[in-house]
Parts: structure tokens; C-alpha cells; sequence
């Protein structure tokens, strides 16, 4: 564990810093066709897996003073701009499709993100002229949400470099982490700068993020045991890897998380054991997760038209939805006997859209079929809502704002209350903190089938993520969070 004392040791001063844009005229980079056919993981049946929870902590307006090292003072003030939150904000939404997939569907990570009204007021010295956003800089924010047992991680977009200016707060590169400690509600802690919205598309987008986390994961394994490569997320270069315009440090990353890295003769890194010794908290349940990093339609039972984009290093999503068909849906076989909690991705498209569009998460057994949708066909103009259809049963339906963009849905179904409770949030927004939306199942229906709904033209989803509420843990016991 890292004490606060140990600071200096403890902290895994990262040198990346944010890659150049591309040229005018040039595709930015990542972009090429080939990170279509990276490989990715079919969804399965539900699978007993640790699922680490992370929170995302997005700052977007400080104003610090401190001193440098000869004792001159200094401030510095900045807010950033939506499309720079926007795009980092993108690039963490992808870490956990990364993490899924470099280490072969061993763990899935639950995320939440926050975004703090509170402008960031203090900085803390981590070496010869070098600040950060420690643990006791976001305090305010760790005792809110993040009390001791209800997150693995903590993730921070940190603020502290205004290029309007040509000022910035001198640090250690463009992410810092550490491992889990007292001084961090248990949870290991990185912090990520903010960079130009192009320096998000790096090869693989998310990667900055998932490089930090594992520095946290590594040292978390590390106390278990379990030997890291020197270096551990920074060892790829020293141990012979090559980064790649297409997939980053995707090669080495995949070795470090199936305990695969040559060191001193010996294979290194977190293995499948490793992996299933749990996560910091502790908390297994059974998982069925699909980020659509590859084509795995095969999977699922299809309606109408679904058709991957594999775009390639920006994202790979779903585009489903058919204008010569009433319906579209994309839903795979599960057995949802417990309290389940469902969340998707959709898109609400700025313009294509019918009179009767609709977009959401989809559950059936047989011929009876209940759905959460997000509303927003033309005849739903200036009254867009969130419904959810059960059967025969009436439509239940409230208003929400629904102006095009991604949203997140999630989904709490409790077959043995017969309950189905929905909520939905823009991408920028912070999560509802209680149900928009609450309905009945039929009697005795259990959900044989869950995925996407979409009727209308076609629109993106994408991240499908079920989780059985029935929580095994190792040791420590999370707070669960609807």
C-alpha cells in the first residue's frame, strides 16, 4: 500500500504526453482501416467475473497559486472548453473495451462519471518544480462519491494546462498514478491532463487511460504477490515492444495483462490467476458484456438490419435500423433470474428522423417483449420521453429533453419484484441520482433475451454491459450504487 508519506515512491510519474494532430488533409492517426480488424471477444453466456468499479472525476475549471522551488509565486487559472472535455471525456469512455480486450474478457469495469461544479483550488508538489492533483486536491469530491470500499479506481481529468495562455502547471508528464492507499479511499488514483481535442485520437483511443489505470492494477497485484515487469504499464519499450501507428502499445498491453511480459528470464504481468484473485474491492458477479470490437452479430438473435462499422480506431459500434422496416433489434440469449442491472449506449441522430423513431434496450422470453426507449420521432417534437412497454400492459412513459447525441441507458430488472426501472443521461451530464422510470413485468415473465430496440432509421448503440446484481466478494464489501 502507498502511504501518503511515500508519495515520492509511490507515484508512477508517467512520461506520455498527448501525440501531434494530423496534418491538414491527413487522416488523424488511428484512423486507418486496419483497426477494423483488430481482433475482439464474442459475447458468451454470463460468465463469474471481478468487475472493478471506476469513477471518472472531470474538472474543468481551476484557479491555484503556488510557489516554484526559488520561491517565486505564481497562479494559474483555467476552464476548459466543452469540445476538450468532450473528446476526453470519449477517449475514457473507450478504456474499458480496451481493458476487456487485452486482457481476453478476464474483467469488466463499471464506470461512472462526475462532473464537479467546484473549481479546483489547490495543487500538491510531487518533486523539483512539479505539481499535481493529488488525493487531497479533489478531497471534496473523493468524500462525496467515493467513500472507502465503492470504487476500485478514481480517474481525474486534471486542467492544468491553458494553451490560450501558453501557461501551464509544471508536472510529471501527461498522466500520474498510484497505487491504492488510505490516502485515496482505498482505491488506486491516476490523474490524466487535459490536451488538445485531436491529441485524444491516438492510436487507440483510451489508451492514456487504460496506461494509468494499470499502474494501479499492477501495484494492486503486485501487493498480492504476483510479480509486474520493472516498470510495470512503462515497461513496454524497455522490453522490447514497438509502439504502432495502428494499435499503440496494444501488443504490450495485451502481454501485461495475461501475464506474458519476458523479464529477467521470466514471464510477468497480471495473469488469468491474477485476474480472478478479484479486483482491489474484491467484487465478482456474473457479467455478459459486448463493446463491438469486432463483428460479433453471429451472437446475437437479429431483426431487421444491424450492420458493424468497424471504423476503426476512433470506435467500432453497431448501426442498426432499417427505413424499409418498422423495427430493428439486436438481442443475445441470457437467463436473468436475479436483480439484473443492464446499461447500453445509443445515439439520437441530429436529422433522418421519423415520425415515430425510438431507440433503447430490449428484454424478451418468446413473443412477449419488455423495452426501455428514448423517444424522439418527430411526433414526440418539443415532448421527447423515456418509456418503457411491458407486454400487454399500458405504455409508461415521462418527459426528458432528448436533443441529438450519445446517451447512456441503464436498466435495473428485478424478476422477483416484477419491477423494471429505467434512467437515461446526454453524454456531459451527470447521471440522474434516482429512477426517471418505473414499471411492471408481466406475472412470472423472466427475460430469456436482452440487447437493443430501435424502430425507425438507423442509429449507433454500442457497450452493452449486464451485470447480475448477486455480488460475490473476496474480501472488502463496496457499497452498491444503482
Amino acid at each position: 500500500m502507498f502511504s501518503r508519506r511515500s508519495l515520492f515512491v509511490g507515484v508512477l510519474a508517467c512520461c506520455i504526453f498527448p501525440p501531434a494532430a494530423a496534418r491538414p488533409g491527413e487522416p488523424a492517426p488511428g484512423t486507418t482501416k486496419e483497426r477494423a480488424t483488430a481482433p475482439g471477444i464474442a459475447p458468451s453466456q454470463q460468465r463469474l467475473l471481478p468487475v472493478w468499479r471506476a469513477l471518472l472525476l472531470v474538472y474543468r475549471q481551476v484557479e491555484v497559486d503556488y510557489k516554484d522551488d526559488g520561491g517565486k509565486p505564481h497562479h494559474f487559472s483555467n476552464k476548459l472548453p466543452d469540445d476538450e472535455v468532450r473528446a476526453a471525456v470519449w477517449s475514457f469512455r473507450q478504456y474499458p473495451s480496451l481493458a476487456y480486450k487485452h486482457s481476453n474478457g478476464a474483467l469488466v469495469i463499471q464506470y461512472d462519471i462526475v462532473y464537479p461544479s467546484r473549481t479546483v483550488n489547490s495543487v500538491t508538489k510531487m518533486g523539483k518544480n512539479a505539481w499535481w492533483l493529488s488525493p487531497d486536491d479533489t478531497r471534496p469530491e473523493i468524500k462525496k462519491y467515493a467513500p472507502k470500499g465503492s470504487y476500485d479506481s478514481i480517474l481525474v481529468l486534471a486542467p492544468l494546462s491553458n494553451r490560450a495562455k501558453g501557461q501551464s502547471v509544471p508536472t510529471g508528464g501527461w498522466g500520474l498514478a498510484i497505487g491504492p492507499s488510505d490516502w485515496s479511499s482505498g482505491a488506486s488514483y491516476c490523474t490524466v491532463g487535459n490536451a488538445p481535442v485531436d491529441g485524444w485520437n491516438e492510436p487507440a483511443v483510451g489508451e492514456v487511460w487504460l496506461h494509468e489505470w494499470l499502474h494501479g492494477a499492477c501495484a494492486h497485484f503486485a501487493q498480492k504477490g504476483f510479480v509486474m515487469p520493472k516498470g510495470d504499464s512503462d515497461a513496454g519499450g524497455s522490453h522490447g515492444y514497438k509502439h504502432s501507428d495502428v494499435e499503440g502499445w496494444g501488443e504490450f498491453y495485451q502481454d501485461l495483462m495475461n501475464g506474458q511480459v519476458l523479464d529477467e528470464g521470466r514471464r510477468t504481468g497480471i495473469t488469468q490467476e491474477a485476474w480472478q484473485s478479484g479486483a482491489i474491492c474484491g467484487k465478482k458477479q456474473l457479467v455478459v458484456a459486448d463493446y463491438f470490437l469486432s463483428d460479433t452479430r453471429s451472437s446475437f438473435r437479429t431483426t431487421g438490419k444491424a450492420v458493424w462499422t468497424g471504423r476503426g480506431g476512433k470506435h467500432e459500434n453497431i448501426f442498426l435500423g432499417d427505413p424499409q422496416k418498422a423495427e430493428s433489434t439486436l438481442c443475445l440469449a441470457v437467463d436473468l433470474k436475479n436483480r439484473t442491472l443492464l446499461a447500453a449506449r445509443v445515439q439520437v441522430p441530429a436529422s433522418g428522423v421519423g415520425r415515430s423513431d425510438s431507440v433503447g434496450i430490449a428484454l424478451g422470453e418468446g413473443k412477449v417483449q419488455c423495452c426501455a426507449l428514448l423517444e424522439y420521432g418527430t411526433k414526440w417534437a418539443g415532448k421527447t420521453s423515456v418509456s418503457i412497454r411491458s407486454g400487454q400492459a399500458p405504455r409508461e412513459s415521462a418527459p426528458v429533453s432528448l436533443a441529438p447525441g450519445w446517451y447512456t441507458v441503464k436498466l435495473l430488472v428485478d424478476p422477483a419484484a416484477q419491477t423494471i426501472d429505467m434512467k437515461t443521461w446526454a453524454d456531459g451530464e451527470n447521471e440522474p441520482p434516482s429512477w426517471q422510470l418505473s414499471g411492471k413485468l408481466p406475472s412470472g415473465w423472466k427475460a430469456a433475451a436482452a440487447g437493443f430496440k430501435h424502430v425507425g432509421h438507423a442509429v449507433l448503440v454500442d457497450d452493452l454491459v449486464i451485470v447480475d446484481r448477486r455480488v460475490g466478494y473476496l474480501h472488502c464489501r463496496p457499497r452498491l450504487v444503482n
